[in-house]
């Protein structure tokens, strides 16, 4: 059952990220507090190419060719751009329908040590063009040109998994970048997820935003919390039902006791 204390909206932005909370975030006895996201606001300023997914990388008959893609945000039409200003016609590249495609007089392959092959649609391994009807290389899949999710952790906060199997780092929420390229973007969930906290009291709140290759963003934003105080009696249980599912991050159906977090039924869940 909920505390008879009022919860409490905590507003974080870039300038107060980190710093202590004006006022004082502490349990009486048996009180836990359940923290939920709210809403983040933040400009769409994060570049789809970074220095994790930068690397495209040449072999020729007559030699290798490293190109490093400089970090900002390109559409297809001006990475093709760019790709053949560095090349210098040794390699063409074509970009049509979605598909990027390279072209050569010589046979040449792209090797398994660039790091921008979601971004061109290539494989993870070592592609080698083909004679027809001069060398090509026409990559797999289609190009992905987006970033598709910024990922949310609270520096404070640690997830332990029932399962360790699952291999999943301590990403709270993950906020769908549902908005063009240098605009605005305001995300509020139609689902509210939240998350039952093993603290006695919170002095500082620390987010961090994360692209999906793992850059940190440094765009200003604000985001808003929500935590109320659930009062749990140490006998009783509480049990919620499973939540939202996304592709890679599902909120298990599990029962809470007091101090500590036991599986029900199939699959997994965690504590904080």
């Amino acid at each position: 059952m909920y505390s008879n204390r009022q919860s409490t909206y905590i507003a974080i932005n870039q300038d107060t990220n980190g710093k202590n909370i004006g006022f004082p975030i502490t349990l009486k006895p048996l009180e836990k507090i359940n923290l939920s996201f709210q809403s983040l606001r933040i400009n769409n300023l994060i570049p789809n190419i970074t220095k994790r997914n930068n690397k495209l990388n040449f072999y020729t008959i007559l030699g290798d060719i490293n190109i490093t893609i400089p970090v900002k945000y390109y559409d297809a039409k001006q990475l093709r751009d760019y790709l053949n200003k560095v090349l210098g016609g040794t390699i063409i590249c074509v970009y049509e329908d979605y598909q990027f495609s390279f072209v050569s007089t010589g046979p040449f392959s792209i090797l398994d040590t660039s790091t921008c092959r979601r971004v061109l649609g290539l494989s993870d391994d070592t592609q080698e063009s083909s004679l027809y009807p001069a060398y090509t290389l026409t990559p797999p899949s289609k190009c992905d040109m987006n970033q598709h999710y910024i990922r949310m952790k609270i520096k404070e906060l640690n997830i332990t998994y029932i399962e360790p199997s699952l291999n999943r780092d301590n990403t709270l929420i993950k906020i769908p970048i549902h908005s063009m390229y240098g605009t605005g973007l305001f995300y509020e969930p139609s689902v509210i997820k939240s998350f039952l906290l093993q603290k006695t009291n919170i002095r500082t709140i620390t987010l961090i935003l994360s692209d999906d290759y793992g850059n940190i963003i440094n765009e200003h934003f604000e985001c808003v919390l929500r935590l109320e105080y659930v009062y749990v009696q140490p006998d009783q249980k509480i049990v919620e039902d499973e939540d939202e599912k996304d592709d890679d991050f599902e909120l298990q159906r599990f029962t809470h006791y007091d101090g500590e977090v036991k599986r029900t039924g199939a699959g997994g869940g965690f504590l904080l």
